[in-house]
């Protein structure tokens, strides 16, 4: 709910609509100001892609029995095929007349994975779907190899004298 009326006052007195359907959820058991800026990052991101010609922005959730997702939908326009697959890059971006850095979702997936969950990016047709499923409890955090640096370097370091 809370992230819901941060979505609203984003839209407030400018040409995005935000509309916020949230079912009754668990409290989620994990860093509120991280959750919180997710989303924000998120329905800041689809505000964008509606632009000035403006819009609407639909930010759901839903508990399942082992996540809670939340969803922020914009009608925007999508994210064509050939793009999906490079969009959670580091340093790519669409937006660099806008001064993107291709920085911000690349950031809030590894987030969401060190949580224990996932951010995922779907269109059909003009609308685009970012889906931040989260589990209700933080536990350890979780570290991928592929996002590691150090285990990139750990093949080419040798052993002292060799």
């Amino acid at each position: 709910q809370e992230a819901g009326r941060s979505a609203e006052e984003l839209a407030a007195g400018g040409p995005v609509q935000a509309l916020v359907e949230c079912e009754d959820m668990p409290p989620l058991k994990l860093d509120r100001a991280v959750v919180l800026d997710l989303v924000r990052m998120l329905v800041h991101n689809a505000a964008e892609a509606l632009g000035s010609r403006g819009g609407r922005v639909l930010l759901t959730g839903r508990a399942t029995a082992s996540l809670v997702e939340i969803e922020v939908t914009d009608d925007g326009g999508g994210v064509p095929d050939e793009l999906l697959a490079e969009i959670f890059q580091p340093l790519f971006t669409t937006k660099a007349s806008l001064g993107g850095l291709g920085l911000g979702l690349s950031m809030a997936r590894r987030v969401a994975r060190s949580l224990g969950g996932n951010l995922e990016l779907a269109t059909q047709g003009r609308r685009t779907t970012a889906r931040l499923s989260l589990p209700p409890e933080g536990g350890l955090p979780q570290v991928f190899t592929g996002d590691s640096t150090w285990a990139g370097r750990r093949g080419k370091l040798s052993a002292p004298g060799g």
